[in-house]
């Protein structure tokens, strides 16, 4: 089974210091930035390769097209399966913490920025694990 990671936030520092993370974290797969969620669900939806799954960490607040509205989008996706989606906010209100702990697609609500041991959390979550490097 193939995998991506797509990062999306409106915020070129963010996706910076997201993809350095990333990079230094046991994630095996290949990460895509994006500034835009119109710009992310394209790229999803451009994919031709049928066995690849998304990990997408995915921004609340956004122009255009904010991170719940692109989960409705992703909720109705024809690769829906193939999606697994964290939530990456720098909002601390409950509301937003609730809406992506009752959302099925979503396997984790993180503050901005990401850190390694949120990466090692989320290791821990079986339906992530191909994603990560296995651990002896």
């Amino acid at each position: 089974m193939k995998n991506i990671i797509l990062v999306v936030d409106d915020d070129s520092m963010v996706l910076f210091i997201h993809g350095v993370v990333i990079e230094e974290s046991a994630l095996t797969a290949k990460a895509e930035y994006f500034l835009s969620a119109v710009d992310a669900l394209s790229r999803i939806t451009a994919e031709a390769d049928p066995d690849l799954c998304f990990l997408i960490f995915l921004d609340i607040n956004m122009p255009v097209l904010d991170g719940w509205q692109m989960l409705e989008k992703l909720s109705v996706h024809p690769k829906r399966e193939k999606i697994h989606v964290i939530m990456v906010s720098s909002s601390i209100d409950q509301v937003d913490m609730e809406m992506a702990a009752s959302h099925d697609m979503v396997m984790s609500y993180l503050s901005k920025p990401l850190k390694e041991e949120d990466l090692d959390r989320l290791k821990e979550k079986k339906r992530l694990a191909p994603f990560f490097l296995a651990t002896i």
